[in-house]
């Protein structure tokens, strides 16, 4: 184990890093996980950002659609994205040895603490700085409002890290040392493997572009020169601009072409890897793919197509069904299995060998059920497709299937 050193006692000023962080969740109980996750590494004497980590994550489950409707995240935004487990080397280094600040910070915490649980790596939050508590539990624009402190798209991890990083400075030169005397900071361990990991962020997804602090932190070269690669895919895209710094950058550390090549292939592999996580590979993330290859100069490496096959089903009676998911097309599950019912196919609450057809919210979820329909080959249909075949079969006008496949 590689482990940066800490400090277990009571500080009155950290001498340390500060790191600020807010995640984006499928939900707040014991089984959701996180989607979205940025950090802000603070100077800890004069509380400037010197370093920002924002990705997706792939929560492996269902999202909600309540919940997608407050961070504006679903399961076809994440399919690429890495995982928790994935990520998990790279966060560990930003958090181990850095006093911790975060908005409601029990529920960050938790949730964190849930992820590398499951990663099998100890975390422990230390005493955190919460703001929200600080500010007598005000949400975070109202407590932003009294600072003058804008926040532009709330419920993104990065705007909302760098509101509460601003925050979190009002509230220390206000209240000066006392902000600090029961703070300790972070332990866990950072393993022994690559930390510069891929990352996908919103810009790439279409999201609203926000440019981030990319200073690198790592000294050794060509780790160096991944991170910034990395940060300049931000957008899926490397303009002229970006390669002269990158050649710059490049010159400036040694590097020859092939060991560039060699980076770049890295982060290629690691798309690659997230895409066939799942043992199939959705159009989405085939050309995101094309894309990604050829913005990093990848020209012997072959893409792969789609490789989801054409869903034949037969649609007789007895056709034994299962739904899956919320949001998109699909309606509430009572409403669902009365349609079925209807057209003569059998609703079933669970996926089994004996299942004729699972009907997903989103055919790009990872959740156990779709899983289990692909381990056991059973064709899998998204709402909007299920339900124009059931209004054709009840004689239903087809413009109420077509508002269901918006």
């Amino acid at each position: 184990m590689i482990q940066m050193p800490w400090r277990t006692t009571a500080m009155q000023r950290p001498s340390v890093p500060v790191a600020v962080l807010d995640v984006e969740t499928t939900g707040f109980g014991a089984t959701d996980r996180i989607v979205e996750i940025a950090i802000a590494t603070l100077d800890p004497d004069t509380l400037a950002i010197v370093e920002e980590y924002d990705t997706l994550v792939n929560p492996l489950r269902d999202i909600s659609a309540d919940v997608s409707d407050i961070h504006g995240l679903t399961a076809s935004h994440l399919e690429a994205a890495p995982t928790f487990q994935d990520i998990a080397p790279a966060i560990a280094t930003r958090l181990n040895g850095a006093v911790l600040v975060a908005h409601n910070a029990r529920f960050d915490l938790r949730m964190l603490d849930q992820e590398f649980r499951r990663a099998t790596l100890p975390f422990d939050g230390g005493h955190s700085f919460c703001t929200c508590n600080a500010m007598g539990r005000l949400a975070l624009t109202d407590a932003c409002a009294r600072f003058d402190i804008s926040i532009q798209d709330h419920h993104r991890a990065l705007s909302d890290v760098r509101a509460t990083a601003a925050l979190y400075k009002a509230l220390a030169h206000r209240k000066g040392d006392s902000v600090f005397k029961h703070c300790r900071v972070a332990q866990c361990s950072v393993p022994e493997q690559d930390v510069v990991v891929r990352t996908l962020r919103r810009e790439s997804i279409g999201g609203s572009p926000i440019r981030r602090v990319t200073r690198s932190p790592w000294r050794e070269p060509r780790l160096a020169y991944r991170y910034t690669v990395n940060a300049a895919l931000d957008d899926n895209h490397i303009d002229a601009a970006e390669w002269g710094t990158l050649d710059a950058l490049a010159e400036t550390l040694g590097l020859t072409q092939s060991e560039r090549d060699a980076q770049h292939l890295i982060l290629y592999q690691r798309a690659l890897d997230a895409a066939n996580r799942d043992g199939h590979i959705s159009q989405q993330e085939s050309d995101y793919l094309h894309t990604l290859a050829e913005t990093l100069l990848l020209t012997d490496v072959i893409v792969p197509e789609e490789s989801r096959p054409v869903c034949t089903i037969d649609w007789g009676q007895g056709l034994r069904v299962c739904f899956t998911g919320s949001g998109g097309a699909m309606l509430a599950r009572d409403e669902m299995d009365m349609i079925a019912e209807r057209i003569g196919h059998i609703p079933v609450p669970g996926v089994t060998r004996k299942l004729d057809l699972l009907v997903t919210a989103n055919q790009a979820s990872h959740s156990g059920k779709i899983v289990k329909a692909r381990t056991y080959d059973i064709p899998i249909l998204e709402a909007g497709h299920y339900l124009t075949h059931a209004y054709t079969a009840l004689d239903r006008p087809f413009e109420e299937a077509e508002r269901h496949m918006r």
